[in-house]
């Protein structure tokens, strides 16, 4: 690949070198996937990450490129004045309505989260795909090349190269240590930075105090006191104070994953939890009367099946490492007196821990939401159920919670109860609020090694359950 020297001809009127430009255009592919990285990321307290969400995210997405692109062909001069006003609207749109605040006030004013989905990510990723998308074709046109397809080959060329930097950076190294708050002020102001460089290029010094003054709403609402006590690359995070348990008198903290009551503890002793946490704990103490076990709980939640059980050993998996560090924290304790979980914390993916461990449990509970409309698709099949088995001992359960409508009828339900019975037999099934639309329903689950006979209807022309209950118990 021939690159540009600073010292090629410029075509007549353009003021930045080639290799200049290059850079620049490698900035805006950085950014373009970074705000559409963000954009993913932010909408999941709110819609989840369902295909179902990112597909039409990554559709407006590109949707809104391909009118860049359309709007870049009509472009016949001011080249470079074009990219530095595009670099500094999408700073500016991205960078205030990609912010916490900014996703919180379209969500929360809009209350259908189908409605406020297209809504949200046409008014805050769209119009920096618009913009940056322009880069390429418009810069082209300047880059001095003879032929139209050397400079423009070139040009996708080096946007690429930053999309691939800003969709690894972002998630891999800026989100997982700073935050998604963090990752959109490094992208806009990074955006501003670039904006006011390509300004002294083309002696446009009284740019520079108008494209710094852009800088100061991107830093305000970005810097503002947090919605919740953390944000990480996988979930936001926050405590909020709830009247006392059913039966209780002590008031309650709830620790909120992504929006979603992940878990609670009130302040009495031993502190009450959710309904269905204590019924899962009922279980393996009073039914299944453990003692000196080991318990594998898929999706960490609050820490909060382990406390008061010092009989038996945990083994929680979660897929964000920090969500130990905040739990402690801000849920179990404070900064100043951080508590303690009790047992060991692995961060991993649940499915691939199950599929690469080769430890096995007396019980594992199967808890994991990345929020309160969706459960990752991967924890939902008959293979994943399925995998649970090799990692379980001999008379060993799963329990598997679930939020589905609580009379068990629509269509969701039978479906997800059929696929967990499929892999697993039989199971019982507890729905922890009968009486509310939705509802904690607790799967118990004792697998057998062999498969289990296909069900049978008894009828009154051929009744066999005499049959079957005595001379074919299983």
């Amino acid at each position: 690949m021939h690159l540009p020297r600073h010292d090629d001809p410029l075509p007549s009127g353009v003021r930045v070198s080639p290799r200049n430009l290059l850079i620049l255009v490698a900035f805006e592919g950085f950014a373009s996937l970074a705000f559409e990285v963000i954009a993913l990321r932010r909408i999941v307290p709110y819609v989840g990450s369902s295909i179902t969400v990112t597909a039409p995210t990554i559709a407006i997405f590109l949707a809104a490129l391909a009118l860049g692109y359309f709007a870049a062909s009509r472009v016949r001069e001011n080249y470079e004045r074009t990219v530095l006003r595009n670099f500094v609207i999408a700073a500016l749109v991205g960078g205030c309505l990609l912010s916490e605040w900014g996703a919180a006030l379209f969500f929360g004013l809009i209350p259908s989260p189908v409605i406020a989905l297209p809504v949200y990510l046409i008014a805050s990723m769209a119009p920096p795909a618009y913009f940056l998308a322009q880069t390429v074709p418009v810069l082209s046109n300047i880059l001095g090349k003879a032929r139209v397809g050397e400079a423009g080959g070139l040009a996708l060329a080096w946007s690429t190269f930053g999309s691939v930097f800003g969709a690894l950076g972002l998630s891999l190294v800026v989100m997982q240590h700073l935050g998604v708050s963090a990752a959109v002020l490094i992208t806009a102001l990074g955006l501003l930075v670039a904006a006011m460089w390509a300004a002294l290029q083309m002696g446009q010094r009284r740019m520079l105090a108008f494209i710094a003054l852009c800088a100061l709403p991107i830093v305000g609402v970005n810097t503002l006191p947090r919605l919740g006590v953390a944000d990480t690359a996988y979930a936001d995070y926050a405590i909020l104070p709830m009247p006392p348990p059913a039966g209780g008198k002590a008031p309650a903290n709830a620790f909120m994953v992504n929006n979603q009551f992940a878990s609670l503890l009130d302040s009495s002793e031993p502190p009450r939890r959710w309904p269905y946490l204590d019924y899962v704990a009922e279980q393996m103490r009073d039914v299944h009367r453990f003692v000196g076990r080991h318990v594998l709980v898929l999706g960490a939640g609050g820490f909060a099946l382990s406390i008061g059980d010092e009989r038996n050993a945990y083994t929680y998996v979660d897929i964000d490492p920090k969500i130990r560090e905040i739990a402690e924290n801000h849920f179990l304790g404070t900064p100043e007196n951080p508590g303690t979980v009790r047992g060991r914390f692995i961060a991993d993916d649940a499915r691939n821990f199950v599929m690469r461990s080769t430890e096995r449990f007396d019980a594992i509970l199967v808890d994991a939401y990345s929020s309160h409309y969706s459960v990752p698709p991967q924890l939902v099949t008959v293979e994943f159920f399925r995998s649970l088995t090799p990692r379980l001992k001999p008379n060993g359960v799963i329990f598997i919670n679930m939020i589905l409508e609580s009379s068990l009828q629509d269509a969701y339900p039978r479906n997800a109860i059929a696929t967990v019975e499929a892999a697993l037999g039989q199971c019982a099934t507890h729905v922890v609020y009968p009486l509310q639309p939705l509802s904690n329903v607790v799967l118990t689950c004792r697998p057998r090694g062999d498969t289990a006979p296909t069900p049978r209807l008894y009828t009154d022309d051929l009744n066999a359950v005499d049959w079957d209950r005595t001379v074919q118990p299983r």
